[in-house]
């Protein structure tokens, strides 16, 4: 058994002893270190992956009573069709709505290295994991759809990640799945001053429990309106990274305006294509095709302001969870940036 006196400190060198080994195996998703049980979690796709994951512990020293195991949710990035999303168009842009060209969510606009910028998730570039300089621009849906095609500007920052692991299936890691976009070429109607606007989030109708969102995108009932008289959410700050349990929001262009606790802190997960993403988080805030880039946040209630908490990257296939990438990891990956004047 392990001992009440260290135990903790072990698990935790044992987990890192063990993650990128065991997501060097076919089938092995993911690892994570569950605080509250003190134990690892090996998320496996097929319980024939389970003797490997054994075997590979007795190898390196980890006892198997440290070791927990837990049928993987296949997680896929939640990039979706134009059309599918907040409807409208927005000058200047904020967080929460559609860009193009791949469908996908408006992270936050952020000053990042004094310049403005636009964040949102890799895959949602032309060519993902990589800087391909490719365009952004918002297209938007009034009854038909209006491709805009004059870009926003281009992109400044993407990443292959680093070779994190030479053994058996080389691995690459990244801390968060992130790109970022200049703001270069906006193109204004009569009346618009600017396409930039620092810390506000778009603010639909109505906020709706993550997992109650599948049954409502079936009925067609899913309400992306922009509250007129509360059109956005205020940013006031952010917050490094989530607690287990603890209650947080998105706001997606396919799901709306979301919220449900987060229930795995820090895992890092393996898409078994030679890419981990480390130390990422899960919510049940039903994440969907669309809502990739979705600003993650915790919302008060009281006031109507936000503290910005990170980004959705991916949707589980089964349930309603949504992973997202923290603060602390998006400025692992791109350095310090700013999305508030507070």
């Amino acid at each position: 058994e392990l001992t009440t006196s260290y135990k903790l400190r072990c698990s935790t060198t044992w987990r890192d002893r063990l993650v990128f080994r065991v997501l060097s195996l076919h089938g092995a998703r993911s690892v994570d270190l569950n605080e509250a049980a003190n134990r690892i979690v090996v998320g496996i796709e097929s319980p024939a992956v389970r003797s490997a994951v054994l075997a590979l512990a007795d190898s390196v020293g980890v006892p198997r009573v440290a070791l927990d195991f837990d049928a993987a949710r296949k997680v896929v990035p939640t990039q979706g069709t134009v059309g599918s999303t907040i409807d409208g168009r927005f000058r200047p842009v904020l967080g929460g709505i559609r860009i193009g060209p791949r469908g996908c969510t408006l992270t936050v606009t952020a000053y990042w290295g004094g310049a403005p910028v636009m964040i949102t998730n890799s895959h949602c570039s032309a060519t993902t994991n990589a800087l391909d300089f490719g365009p952004w621009n918002q297209p938007w849906y009034t009854g038909t759809l209006t491709p805009e095609t004059s870009p926003f500007g281009a992109e400044l920052f993407d990443s292959n990640g680093w070779r994190c692991w030479d053994g058996l299936n080389p691995q690459r890691c990244r801390h968060a799945e992130v790109s970022v976009y200049s703001f270069d070429g906006a193109v204004l109607a009569p009346g618009e001053t600017s396409a930039f606007q620092l810390g506000r989030i778009a603010r639909t109708q109505e906020r709706l429990y993550g997992p109650n969102v599948p049954s409502r995108l079936a009925a067609g009932t899913i309400n992306r309106n922009i509250d007129a008289t509360q059109p956005s959410f205020e940013i006031v700050g952010s917050i490094s990274y989530p607690l287990q349990g603890e209650i947080v929001d998105k706001v997606g262009t396919t799901s709306g305006w979301t919220y449900g606790p987060v229930y795995d802190t820090c895992y890092d997960y393996s898409d078994n294509r030679g890419r981990i993403m480390m130390c990422q988080d899960r919510a049940d805030v039903g994440a969907n095709p669309g809502d990739s880039g979705s600003p993650v946040f915790k919302y008060d209630p009281g006031t109507g302001q936000v503290r910005f908490m990170g980004m959705l990257w991916a949707r589980e296939t089964s349930g309603t969870g949504g992973v997202f990438s923290n603060v602390q990891q998006m400025q692992r990956e791109i350095g310090n940036f700013v999305v508030s004047w507070y």
